[in-house]
């Protein structure tokens, strides 16, 4: 399960890479802010879920930089920009699922932002940006059509 999570998480990041990277401000909170490209929820025991940054204003995310804090994650200038976030959720019984969105966000100087959401149905997601040190919501809700990717096909092989 974990490795079909990297996989799903390699095509995701290679189909935005398939332009140019997103222009980083520089590593400084005084001039940027700091975007952290993943957020994983607590979940039940076997249940992964991880919301992706995969884009900014369609271009590829880009590395992560280390800002002084320590912390690493993309240096976003302030203004108006448009995420694209993706989510991958697999749980025990039901396989896994996937969605998709692009959420328009304002970004300030000096903030820490990242990803959440909630997975609504099988069939729906809802995506959101928020300030990470008060978990203020920063963005509108954003809902995204959820694929459902059932659970995975085991071929048995007799032995012998």
């Amino acid at each position: 399960m974990k490795s079909f999570f990297a996989l799903l998480a390699a095509i995701l990041l290679v189909s935005c890479a398939t332009g140019p990277l997103y222009p980083q401000g520089p590593p400084d909170l005084s001039k940027s802010a700091l975007f952290l490209p993943s957020y994983k929820p607590k979940t039940p025991f076997l249940t992964r879920t991880e919301y992706l940054l995969g884009g900014i204003d369609g271009m590829a995310r880009g590395r992560t930089v280390r800002f002084p804090t320590g912390e690493k994650g993309i240096a976003v200038i302030p203004g108006d920009h448009r995420m694209t976030v993706a989510v991958f959720h697999g749980e025990p019984g039901h396989g896994m699922l996937s969605a998709e969105a692009t959420i328009p966000i304002k970004i300030q100087a000096g903030k820490t932002y990242e990803l959440a959401g909630s997975i609504v149905s099988r069939q729906r997601v809802d995506f959101w940006i928020r300030d990470r040190s008060t978990q203020k919501q920063e963005s509108k809700t954003i809902s995204a059509v959820a694929t459902d990717h059932g659970l995975p096909t085991f071929i048995v092989v007799p032995a012998g």
